[in-house]
């Protein structure tokens, strides 16, 4: 399934949890007992729905690059893929040995971190990259990734109207917002981060052992302990 499809799916997920996100930011601006008046909650439930897709929009400008670093905190070698080994090292269901066997050019210890990822990508993932372990995975890694982006330029937004009310007449906004917008970011960025590793692992285990048929030509399941 291609990359674009599974974002295209994501779409409305990743608008729900900004949106969740800006209305908790607003009601927490305002303040519990404003929040509890009608008109107050659905001025905030308009301005979510408005900002959100905003914020999606904006997500959609960001480099891919600049996602995965962000998803990562890395600025190098950001790809789960460039930590395979180490990744796979932590599965049980694959053994160092039968690793390298099969792809001595990724699992030598000799290979270079900064090729592995690419290794990893034509030599394991796209092969198996429509098994449903995979798919489910990567769906899981967009989803993650796009919302840790949106709620990176909500962050740094926020951030930057903060310094702009300093030096101007313009209203000045709760310190809570940005924390939050902090908070969330860097919790989706760690579910991006799981749901990475997962796919890795998962592609490589499929990769290795393809799942084989029972009598009724039904394929037998395989186990995620991710």
């Amino acid at each position: 399934m291609a990359k674009k499809d599974l974002k295209a799916q994501n779409s409305r997920t990743v608008a729900a949890i900004i949106g969740a996100g800006v209305l908790a930011a607003g009601a927490a601006h305002l303040g519990l007992s404003e929040t509890q008046t009608w008109r107050l909650a659905l001025l905030s439930i308009g301005g979510a729905g408005a900002a959100a897709p905003f914020a999606v929009w904006l997500t959609n400008l960001l480099p891919v690059a600049w996602k995965h670093k962000l998803a990562f905190f890395r600025l190098k070698n950001e790809m789960a893929g460039h930590r395979v080994v180490d990744l796979c090292a932590r599965d049980p269901r694959l053994t160092a040995d039968s690793l390298r066997e099969k792809w001595p050019a990724l699992f030598n210890a000799d290979t270079e971190i900064e090729i592995r990822n690419s290794l990893w990508y034509d030599l394991i993932y796209r092969p198996v990259r429509d098994k449903p372990e995979v798919v489910q995975a990567h769906r899981s890694f967009l989803l993650y990734r796009d919302c840790a982006g949106g709620y990176f330029v909500l962050l740094t937004s926020s951030l930057a109207y903060a310094l702009a009310s300093l030096l101007s007449a313009l209203p000045q906004i709760d310190i809570v917002i940005p924390l939050l917008f902090w908070l969330f970011f860097v919790l989706l960025a760690l579910a991006a981060q799981s749901a990475g590793n997962r796919m890795v692992v998962n592609a490589v285990a499929i990769a290795l052992d393809p799942p084989k048929s029972n009598p009724k030509g039904s394929p037998e399941p395989k186990t995620d302990s991710g």
